[in-house]
C-alpha cells in the first residue's frame, strides 16, 4: 500500500519543484537549437528570454525576427523555448521546420523535467538577467516594449 502511495505522490513532488531564484546559479547549461546545434549557457551569457507557451512565443518572435543573429552573441542573449507540451509529431514535422526558417537560434527544451526549474508566470515571458552564471534578476512580462528593453539592455 505504501508503495502505491509513493507512486502517486512522487510525480506531485516533481510538479511542485522549486524554481530557480535570484542569487542562485543558473544550472541548466546545454540545449539543442532548431538546427540541432548546441546552445550553451556560459559565464558570458547575460540574458535569457524564456517562453513555455505559444502566445508568449509569438510576442518574442515578432521582436527577435528584426534582430541579426550576431547581435544575440554580442549581447550574451539566449532565447529558450519549452516545447515539451507540444505533441511529438507536431514538434518534428511542423514546429521545428518552421523554426528553422528563423534566422536566430532558438534553444529548445524538448524533454525531461529541467524546464520545471525555470521561473515562469502564466501568460508571460521570463526575462532572466545573469552575471557570471548566477541569476541577478528575474522579470515577467507580456509587454513587447519591456521585452525590447530587456533585449537592448547591457
Amino acid at each position: 500500500m505504501i508503495f502505491y502511495l509513493f507512486l502517486f505522490l512522487f510525480p506531485l513532488n516533481l510538479a511542485f519543484a522549486e524554481q530557480l531564484k535570484e542569487g542562485e546559479e543558473w544550472t541548466l547549461t546545454k540545449f539543442p537549437n532548431q538546427w540541432d546545434d548546441v546552445c550553451e549557457v556560459t559565464p558570458d551569457s547575460k540574458k535569457i528570454l524564456f517562453t513555455g507557451e505559444m502566445e508568449t512565443s509569438k510576442i518574442a518572435h515578432k521582436i527577435l525576427e528584426k534582430e541579426k543573429p550576431e547581435s544575440f552573441y554580442k549581447r550574451g542573449f539566449l532565447f529558450l523555448s519549452d516545447v515539451r507540451k507540444m505533441p511529438d509529431l507536431i514538434t518534428r514535422f511542423v514546429a521545428i521546420p518552421k523554426m528553422r526558417s528563423y534566422s536566430y537560434p532558438i534553444c529548445l527544451i524538448k524533454e525531461g523535467e529541467i524546464a520545471n526549474d525555470i521561473p515562469r508566470e502564466k501568460g508571460k515571458l521570463s526575462l532572466v538577467y545573469l552575471r557570471n552564471g548566477k541569476i541577478e534578476k528575474i522579470l515577467f512580462s507580456n509587454d513587447p516594449t519591456k521585452v525590447v528593453e530587456f533585449y537592448n539592455s547591457p
